[in-house]
């Protein structure tokens, strides 16, 4: 018998052997909080270089419209 009855109380996590959890979940109300301790670090850093090129292409996209209006402004006049 592997286990007899009353001696595998003396060393807990040996028979199955189970590593030690690698990450805890913050359940928490904020959902900030939440979403940070949901997602990966590889998806975090790929969110992020997608806002910081989404908002390179508006700042982009504004500075065109700008310029273009301006040289319709000159035109005009």
């Amino acid at each position: 018998m592997k286990n007899p009855v009353g001696s595998a109380r003396t060393e807990p996590n040996v028979n199955p052997w189970l590593p030690p959890p690698l990450k805890r979940y913050n359940f928490s109300i904020h959902p900030g909080v939440l979403i940070a301790s949901l997602i990966t670090p590889e998806l975090k850093a790929k969110l992020l270089i997608g806002a910081v090129i989404g908002i390179c292409v508006c700042i982009c996209f504004f500075f065109i419209l700008v310029f273009l209006a301006g040289l319709a402004a000159n035109k005009a006049s």
